[in-house]
């Protein structure tokens, strides 16, 4: 059994999570509780990872009443490589069922709907972001300044059928996702005439020549610089289109 490096790392972080919650709060923090740990994993095509997380003994587990960043990171971590984690609390404790899908497999992303009554005074943002937190930050500072997400799409199939099923006012676009350059996504955001902002770690000598009059966002970064670049790329576009 392999698990590819990238989600190895988002599993690590859902399981250090779910034990750092044991301890405080759950089957760890108590003399009495009990984890028991099991895991599996199917051959074959479609093959995946399940791993059963089951606390006994603790305290009666009560569902959270406020979605805090240790739940976000749970739920939402596997989810661009296909997985997912899925968490009860009951009476009888608390169990979580986390899969993963083993290399070969394809991860699949729901990207946000449309929501037609918005679209005429918000604009919609694709971000493109193989970085699980990362995306959720920029989608939180996106949302607290009244822009609407599309995704985040955390890889560049799930970019393309992004824009295809969706009307995108701009992109933020990591210019490297999972080692592949986004440089064919970005030819496409070229030829739609939808205006983009690269988002990079590398710089802008690791980007094509032909991307140098692109704005290039350099990680890391302040999400108020971020904002305000997004914003005069929106405006440039708007009165292009205008003019």
């Amino acid at each position: 059994m392999i698990v590819e490096a990238h989600s190895a790392v988002q599993l690590g972080l859902v399981l250090h999570e779910l034990a750092t919650n044991a301890r405080k709060y759950g089957a760890l923090s108590v003399g009495s509780g009990k984890l028991d740990i099991s895991w599996e994993a199917s051959a074959g095509p479609g093959s995946e990872l399940r791993i059963h997380w089951h606390e006994t003994g603790a305290p009666v587990a009560a569902e959270p009443t406020m979605v805090g960043l240790g739940t976000t990171i749970i739920e939402r971590s596997l989810l661009p490589y296909g997985g997912s984690a899925e968490t009860c609390y009951s009476a009888f404790g608390l169990t979580c069922e986390i899969r993963l899908p083993l290399p070969d497999d394809d991860p699949n992303l729901n990207v946000v709907s449309d929501t037609p009554e918005d679209l005429a005074v918000k604009p919609k943002i694709l971000v493109v972001e193989d970085e699980p937190l990362l995306a959720m930050e920029i989608e939180a500072d996106l949302q607290e300044n009244d822009f609407l997400v599309v995704g985040p799409a955390y890889d560049l199939e799930t970019a393309r059928q992004a824009i295809a099923d969706h009307r995108c006012d701009a992109v933020l676009l990591d210019a490297n996702l999972h080692g592949k350059r986004a440089d064919e996504f970005a030819d496409i955001l070229v030829e739609r005439k939808i205006p983009f902002v690269f988002v990079s770690g590398y710089g802008r000598e690791a980007l094509p020549p032909k991307f140098k009059n692109v704005p290039l966002v350099s990680k890391p970064f302040d999400p108020k610089h971020l904002v305000s670049v997004l914003t005069d790329v929106l405006r440039q576009h708007l009165a292009g289109t205008q003019g």
